[in-house]
This record gives C-alpha cells, structure tokens and sequence, in this order.
C-alpha cells in the first residue's frame, strides 16, 4: 500500500506562529525595557536633584567666594542615607593647602574642630589676627568669632555684652547662631556646654537674632 505524503502545512502554519509570537513577545519585551528604562531615568533623576541641589548648598556654605577645586567631589563625605556629612567634608577640604589659611581656619571654627583651631590660630599672620579681633559685631559680621574666639574667650563674652542688653556668654550665642544657619555640628557642641539655666536663657536671644 502506497503512503501518502501530506504537505507539512501544519508544521510551516506552527513554525510561523511561533516565530510571530517570539516577534510579538520580543517586541513586549523591548517595549517594557524602554518604559522601564524611562521610569528608571525619571526616577534617577528625582534622586540626583536633590543631591545636586544638596552639593550646591554645601559648596556656598563652605567655600563661600573661595574657587572651587577640581578634585572637590573627592573630598565630600555621605552617611549611609546619601546625605552630606558637612563636618568630615569640612575635615577633608581644610587639608587643602591650596586654600587660603584665612579661609581654612573659618572653616574649622565654624566646624568646631577644636582640635584644629588652636593650630591654625597659631599659623595665622598677626596682621589677620588682628583684623579678626577689632572686628566690630563679631557674631554678625562673622560667625565664626564665636568659635575661634574660644583663645580670646573673655574678649568675647565682653564684646558680646556692650551689643546685648543681657549677658549671655559666647556659648549662648553659639547655640543660637548655630540653629540659625543650620549648623548641626555647631549646635551639638555648644548646646553640650551650656548648663541648664543657660541653656533656659538663650532663649532670649532669639528675639535679638530674628
């Protein structure tokens, strides 16, 4: 008995299903990808603004009128939430020694790293020493003096009282300077310092300030 041969119409009908398919699934595919891709990018971009938004406050806040290095980004600092550690990027630039000593020593008061202060104070040409003690309003026109003053510290607390009707003292005035511009490592170390009634007392100053 002779076989018949039938056209392997079902095997060509399956195979181009099939390719159809794979076609269409790859086109889901690349098409899924690219809306990913696009969330993702939309998504990327609403975290870097912030932190960009972040550095840019960082670097007026710290460098002030100074030029900017090249190698800056190396030395900023983040905490494990990708947020700026002001204090131990502070720590790292003031290493830099093409940055004036004038600045590098603001840098440091307005930090509070007393560990360094004493010895950039004692770096500092007599002639910038003495510009930064005959300074008039010290608080106001340079927040730093109620840091770096801690060598002159009852020069200070003096020039502190001929402005203020009250008599707080430079740790006083630290705590309340250092809430106003939002420095964290300030505040900590003055509000550590003060005792409890000084510590009812400063709010006083507040009325001065704002």
């Amino acid at each position: 008995m002779s076989r018949t041969h039938w056209p392997n119409t079902f095997s060509k009908a399956n195979h181009h299903l099939k390719n159809g398919i794979e076609l269409k699934d790859l086109g889901l595919t690349i098409e899924t990808d690219l809306i990913l891709l696009k969330k993702l990018k939309i998504l990327l971009s609403s975290l870097v603004k912030p932190i960009g938004g972040r550095i840019k406050y960082v670097i007026r806040k710290i460098y002030g009128d100074e030029n900017l290095p090249n190698h800056f980004m190396s030395m900023i600092s983040w905490t494990i939430l990708v947020i700026i550690d002001e204090k131990k990027t502070a720590e790292a630039i003031i290493k830099d020694e093409n940055l004036p000593l004038s600045k590098r020593y603001e840098i440091s008061c307005t930090y509070c790293m007393h560990a360094e202060i004493p010895m950039l104070w004692h770096k500092l040409p007599q002639k910038n020493k003495s510009d930064y003690l005959k300074a008039r309003e010290p608080v106001f026109s340079f927040p730093i003096y109620w840091i770096y003053m801690k060598m002159e510290l009852n020069i200070l607390d003096r020039r502190i009282r001929e402005v203020f009707v009250t008599t707080p003292n430079s740790d006083c005035f630290g705590v309340v300077y250092s809430f106003k511009t939002e420095n964290l490592p300030a505040f900590e170390y003055f509000l550590a310092k003060l005792s409890a009634g000084r510590k009812k007392s400063t709010s006083i100053l507040f009325s001065y300030i704002w």
